[in-house]
């Protein structure tokens, strides 16, 4: 958890940047505008372009940070970040457990 801290202090104090300034042209389309906009009411996020060229989120409290490939944006992978905040944020995790080549699967609710 402090390490989830860490990366929001750094993000806030050095790279926070207002979401209007970045292009989302290839991200959302109309199939998860609504998504987008639902989640856009119920808390702060942020787009930020990735190192590493991936797709990934980064949540805490009531900030997200989703990351995107700038060289091959997807709406569609765009669209998993965004569930993975709508979870988050509706308090239901799902946990998955890898033991002995099974996988398990645990839904909480907090």
């Amino acid at each position: 958890m402090r390490e989830k801290k860490l990366i929001f202090d750094y993000y806030n104090q050095n790279i926070k940047k207002n979401v209007n300034e970045i292009d989302l042209t290839g991200l959302i389309d109309d199939r998860n505008k609504k998504l987008w906009d639902e989640i856009r009411a119920k808390q702060s996020v942020q787009v930020q372009p990735s190192d590493n060229g991936g797709y990934a989120v980064l949540t805490s409290n009531d900030e997200a940070i989703v990351y995107f490939d700038d060289n091959n944006r997807d709406p569609a992978a765009f669209t998993h970040e965004l569930l993975h905040i709508k979870e988050r944020t509706n308090y239901f995790h799902k946990n998955v457990y890898i033991k002995d080549n099974e996988t398990l699967i645990c839904d909480t609710v907090l």
